[in-house]
């Protein structure tokens, strides 16, 4: 259903049958349908579709091999539609559609699928609870999800897998233009005052749970937190309080971490752990003996979001191991360049000479 031959003949308004066709009504006894379109095949014959969120030349293809596959196109929602195709949530017939018509929401590649399979074997039902299944849109499909303020590492790590599972991508880093998502404990700290500046959904955990249980992402409108009315009182964060003094290793649990790349201040680090005036997020490294084992700490994302560069200057290759192991247990990264992505920096002596180094790479 191509070429000049074929665009020729749908000009003249001649009618146009597949092979696919013709086959599939000899074998079922029937007569070939009426149509003012080509028709392929009868994969979609009962089936009306509409479109969201799906870029404009990929829709006219959609459109045309769904009529091709003897189904119906509409531009509008209506009660007559069988199905919405949408290459993610959000919108407003994506809402319309799961909360109040009920229907499937399938993504473009149900389609697609269908047509490829009609174009070679011709043995294929759209409609069928199989492909239904096979490609209903994922809850999460099209969202980039970020936390902040949850303190309860079980609480965070229950979020990343319901938003993993389905559909979802989950970062502990928030990025301008990419992040849609910041699910918050409470409506405060700093990714909560970058998230409404970028325009980014501020939603409680509620609007995680409960779109997994009915099946289908909930309007964010219901969800959204708004900012706390000035009462002296600061919400609840994941962020650490100030200390004057850190020997050990920081309790990175918390760490938030913002990107923008739209400005020379590109990421905004929400941990306050300051071991001297003037150099944050540095901390001196303890010993190999005092290291914490990472024996039983795989996957707790206490380190989550935390880009860590190791000073391996005056490091004992079991530091160095042990370190390594404690940021991989922790779900952090370590990154072997000084670079506006570090977070934080670990070094073996604590000194003016170290300092001063230290603050001439301008470390956040």
């Amino acid at each position: 259903f191509e070429g000049p031959e074929f665009e020729h003949l749908t000009k003249l308004g001649c009618k146009v049958f597949g092979t696919t066709c013709v086959l599939t009504c000899i074998d079922e006894q029937k007569p070939i349908p009426r149509s003012a379109v080509p028709l392929f095949s009868l994969a979609m014959v009962g089936v009306v579709i509409s479109c969201s969120n799906i870029e404009r030349k990929r829709r006219a293809m959609l459109h045309d091999c769904v009529e091709y596959m003897g189904g119906r196109a509409s531009k509008s929602l209506t009660e007559d539609v069988t199905h919405l195709i949408a290459a993610e949530t959000g919108s407003q017939k994506y809402d319309v559609a799961a909360a109040q018509l009920d229907i499937p929401i399938m993504l473009p590649d149900w389609v697609e699928h269908c047509w490829a399979q009609s174009r070679s074997s011709g043995g294929v039902t759209a409609s069928s609870v199989e492909l239904v299944e096979r490609f209903r849109c994922p809850i999460f499909a099209g969202c980039y999800v970020c936390t902040s303020g949850f303190g309860d590492i079980k609480r965070r790590q229950d979020i990343k897998k319901l938003v993993e599972d389905n559909g979802g991508i989950y970062n502990g880093e928030m990025t301008i233009n990419h992040t849609t998502h910041l699910v918050l404990n409470a409506p405060a700290g700093k990714k909560f005052q970058f998230a409404q500046r970028w325009r980014v959904h501020c939603v409680a955990r509620t609007w995680v749970v409960e779109s997994v249980n009915a099946g289908y992402c909930q309007n964010v409108a219901r969800h959204q937190l708004q900012p706390a009315s000035s009462s002296g009182t600061q919400g609840k964060t994941s962020t650490p309080v100030k200390i004057e003094h850190q020997n050990d290793l920081p309790d990175c649990m918390g760490v938030s971490l913002i990107v923008d790349n739209s400005t020379l201040t590109t990421r905004v680090d929400e941990t306050g752990i300051s071991v001297t005036g003037g150099l944050n997020n540095t901390t001196q490294i303890a010993a190999a003996a005092s290291i914490p084992d990472a024996t039983g700490l795989q996957n707790t994302m206490f380190l989550d979001g935390c880009k860590i560069y190791l000073c391996q200057s005056d490091l004992s290759t079991e530091q160095v191991n042990r370190y390594q192991q404690l940021i991989n247990s922790g779900n952090g990264v370590r990154v072997d360049q000084l670079s506006d992505s570090v977070t934080h920096v670990l070094v073996a002596r604590l000194d003016l000479e170290t300092i001063a180094k230290f603050q001439k790479c301008n470390p956040r």
